[in-house]
This record gives C-alpha cells, sequence and structure tokens, in this order.
C-alpha cells in the first residue's frame, strides 16, 4: 500500500503540474488586445479656422476586459470624445476627434492621440494625425495689404494658381542651384538680376508671379524688391527644400 500510495501521489503532482502549465500557457491568451481603425487619419485639405471631426472605432480582440486611460492630445488643437472606457472582450466603442484649426500656420500639420490601456503588449496605443492648412481667404488679403505679395504652399501653386493666365513661376537662386534640380516650367532669375530683368521678364505689373528659392529666404526678398517695383500680384511660395512633387535636373540654356 505504501508503494500504491506513492505511486498515486506521484500522479497527482505530474496532473498539477500539467495543469498549471497549461493554466500558464494560456494566461497570454486571456489578455486584453486593443485594435484602433485607422491607427492613421489625414483630414486633409483644411482652412485655418475650420474644425474638422473624425470617428475612430476601438475593439477589444483579447480575451479579457480592456480598460482604457484618459487619451492625450500632443496640441491643444485635437479634441477627444471617447464613448465607453472599459470594453469585454469583442466588444468595441467609438472615438470622436475634433482638429481645431485656429491659428494653426499654413502648410502640412502633423499629431498624435496617446491612448494608454491595460494591454500588456501595446501599453499606449499612438494614432496619427495630418492634415494640409490654408490660410483663410480673410487672411490673404490681410497679409496682401499688408505686405503687397501672397504667402502660398506648393499645393496651392498646383491645385490653383498654375493655371492662371499669364503667370511666370520664378527660381530667384544662382545658375548652379538651378541646375540641381529646378520646379518643372520655373524660370531662373537670380535675385541680383530679377530688379534689372523684371521689366523684360514680366509684361506687365500686374503680371501674376510666383517666386520661391532655396530655404524661402531669398524668395521673400524678391517680392519684397517686386512690389517695390509696383508688381500687384506677386505670389511668395518659399524654398524648393518645402516642395513635396518631383523636380527636374537639367542644364538652364542661359
Amino acid at each position: 500500500m505504501p508503494k500504491i500510495t506513492v505511486i498515486a501521489r506521484g500522479w497527482i503532482i505530474l496532473i498539477l503540474l500539467l495543469t498549471a502549465g497549461s493554466v500558464w500557457g494560456a494566461a497570454p491568451r486571456l489578455s486584453p488586445t486593443i485594435k484602433i481603425v485607422p491607427e492613421r487619419y489625414h483630414f486633409g485639405d483644411l482652412t485655418e479656422g475650420q474644425v474638422e471631426g473624425h470617428v475612430f472605432v476601438i475593439k477589444n480582440i483579447g480575451k479579457a476586459s480592456l480598460l482604457l486611460d484618459h487619451v492625450y492630445a500632443s496640441c491643444g488643437c485635437s479634441r477627444v470624445l471617447l464613448k465607453s472606457y472599459q470594453l469585454k472582450p469583442g466588444e468595441q466603442t467609438t472615438m470622436e476627434v475634433f482638429l481645431d484649426t485656429h491659428g494653426k500656420a499654413e502648410g502640412d500639420f502633423s499629431g498624435t492621440l496617446e491612448i494608454p490601456s491595460n494591454d500588456p503588449q501595446v501599453p499606449v496605443k499612438i494614432v496619427y494625425l495630418t492634415a494640409r492648412i490654408k490660410a483663410s481667404q480673410v487672411k490673404k488679403v490681410e497679409e496682401q495689404e499688408r505686405n503687397g505679395w501672397i504667402t502660398i504652399t506648393p499645393h496651392e501653386y498646383m491645385n490653383g494658381l498654375k493655371s492662371l493666365p499669364g503667370l511666370v513661376l520664378v527660381d530667384v537662386r544662382s545658375p548652379e542651384e538651378y541646375q540641381r534640380g529646378h520646379i518643372a516650367g520655373s524660370k531662373l532669375i537670380p535675385l541680383e538680376r530679377l530688379k534689372s530683368d523684371a521689366e523684360v521678364s514680366f509684361n506687365s505689373l500686374d503680371t501674376p508671379v510666383v517666386l520661391y528659392c532655396q530655404s524661402g529666404k531669398r524668395s521673400r526678398q524678391a517680392a519684397q524688391m517686386l512690389v517695390a517695383l509696383g508688381y500687384a500680384n506677386i505670389y511668395d511660395m518659399g524654398g524648393i527644400a518645402d516642395w513635396p512633387y518631383e523636380i527636374e535636373r537639367k542644364t538652364h540654356s542661359d
């Protein structure tokens, strides 16, 4: 009997170890898993001052309850409304995000939302937000009245200004810089030659002229120069360094 008892105890210990092993092995599968759709969202083209919203879906695709914490936005321009902070396995909720562009600088915007939870694999889920901010028409009028020219983005040039009748796109960099890469259709007039070449390069004082350089410094100087000469439709596009489209690389004939 003692021998049988020892054998029985051995089987019991083995069963307990196997049971414990199966429980330990299942533990990770009993954790919550967060999923957000989409994880990246582009709000598109927004005019400064516009408020735009989007609804994200948060799902718990794990095997235990998902607990969400406060959502942290990278800037105060994002307002978040989370419908539920606790999701059982298989449940989902919505997260409405509003992007307020008041006071935002013209150009590309990017921000993030950090969503902490008890998901052991991803303690903080990141959602990426992007948009392209355009200056309001009121601000453009104010800018023109104040400076005599208007600042534009490459996107605004490609999606509107490019088709203006008689428009001249001017690269005010050096010939060497122009040869290394320039915007298709642009005319090279180095900044130091702009004043002397303006009369023969533009048909009239009302000719629409878009200026660009490498970083934006010389294009601004060129805009000031042309306005001082009496030109009325001047647009400063800044630097080719911010140009997101293709560029040409060929020797200028001048």
